[in-house]
């Protein structure tokens, strides 16, 4: 329109015309069709019903497998956010377009729309898993520290009140996606053994693994080798090779057992006759 006359209503969807003697004027109605946006949940374990709210231009309540409901917009870039509950972490958020993008450490997808484009963005949060540490002590109580893969730089310690009863701990913590092997090692204090030095769990999120360590302590054994030459022979006690079971020992010395049945045998010269006394039996 020459003289600015005439005037558009995008809103009313309509032009108001002012046409004078002799003008001409032209009006041009371009159209760009709307796109759609939604977000979709996932979770790993599959099938939680923990529900995921978000905010922004989407705002939803979702929980595993659902998606927001379809919304019409216009071209341009909006964006959602997703607050995830206590023991869960967003692991990715992938649309289906080249444009839009997640931001994890946000928790936030930015829409890119085009005309008639529908994007839609997937966020996938992992459960926090759980690794629990049980610790039982026959024949004593003591302190028992551990180290590894969970428990901090320094480790943790277990300490028993009562032998035969049973304490633990538990630490909380993300695996990979698709799982990982956290492992833990007992430092066996002396005069203890042990079922296990080491435990591994493999553990996908959400799950629980349980690694047991039972300590007993040892008992004390000191054999002692007495050579009686009342008939000509010349032999010392350290000529005769003692043993407990396969375990060498030295005759006098105090030694540390698992408590158990034990045989105890020698070998040595020849023309002696062999006899136990104190706690062994008359075969040893």
């Amino acid at each position: 329109d020459p003289d600015n006359g005439s005037f558009i209503d995008l809103v009313g969807r309509e032009a108001t015309i002012d046409l004078d003697t002799g003008e001409k004027v032209k009006c041009m109605f371009s159209n760009r069709k709307k796109g759609i946006i939604l977000v979709e949940k996932q979770t790993v374990p599959d099938g939680d019903q923990t529900q995921f709210t978000f905010a922004g231009d989407i705002q939803e309540a979702l929980s595993d497998g659902q998606q927001s409901m379809p919304l019409e917009v216009v071209p341009g870039t909006y964006t959602a956010t997703e607050s995830a509950p206590e023991g869960w972490m967003l692991d990715s958020i992938v649309c289906d377009d080249g444009n839009s993008t997640g931001n994890v450490q946000d928790a936030t997808v930015t829409f890119q729309v085009a005309a008639g484009e529908t994007v839609k963005c997937v966020f996938t949060n992992k459960k926090i898993s759980r690794l629990v540490i049980e610790k039982t002590s026959i024949g004593g109580v003591g302190s028992f520290h551990f180290a590894g893969d969970v428990g901090g730089l320094n480790g943790f310690d277990l300490v028993t009140a009562q032998p035969g009863q049973t304490v633990s701990s538990f630490f909380d913590i993300f695996v990979d996606i698709n799982g990982s092997d956290l492992a833990v090692n007992e430092s066996v204090p002396a005069g203890w053994s042990v079922n296990q030095s080491s435990c591994t769990k493999s553990l996908v999120p959400g799950e629980t693994g349980t690694c047991q360590f039972v300590n007993t302590k040892k008992a004390r054994l000191t054999v002692k080798k007495v050579v009686i030459n009342d008939n000509g022979g010349t032999e010392q006690a350290s000529d005769f090779a003692l043993n407990v079971g396969v375990e060498p020992v030295v005759s006098g010395v105090e030694e540390m057992f698992v408590p158990g049945n034990y045989h105890v045998t020698e070998i040595g010269p020849t023309g002696y006759a062999p006899s136990f006394s104190g706690a062994c039996d008359a075969g040893g």
